[in-house]
């Protein structure tokens, strides 16, 4: 999911930094019980499943 973390970040012309987790504690300090998950400006906005490209950028879009 990294890879396309990263393809949608640079589609969409957004300057962020992508960590890519390991360490349990941290992974469940942040709720995610199911691996791979998705956490945007502290948010957890998927767990369990690789997001597509697509799904991807549709999560980094502000929030009206």
């Amino acid at each position: 999911m990294e890879k396309n973390v990263t393809a949608a970040l640079t589609e969409m012309n957004i300057e962020a930094e992508v960590s890519k987790v390991s360490d349990l504690e941290l992974i469940i300090a942040y709720g995610v019980v199911r691996t791979p998950g998705l956490v945007i400006d502290g948010r957890v906005v998927s767990v369990g499943k690789v997001l597509t490209l697509e799904q991807i950028k549709e999560r980094l879009k502000p929030q009206t």
